[in-house]
């Protein structure tokens, strides 16, 4: 893995984005598996 503790961690408008839509499609699928 090319981890560096050393690097600072930046939030990029990206970062967010990629978490939110991860979130969502998670909800998403948990909702179906419950649901249908």
């Amino acid at each position: 893995m090319g981890f560096d503790p050393q690097r600072t961690r930046t939030r990029r408008p990206s970062d967010v984005v990629y978490v939110g839509a991860a979130i969502a499609v998670a909800v998403l699928l948990l909702a179906w598996a419950l649901f249908l």
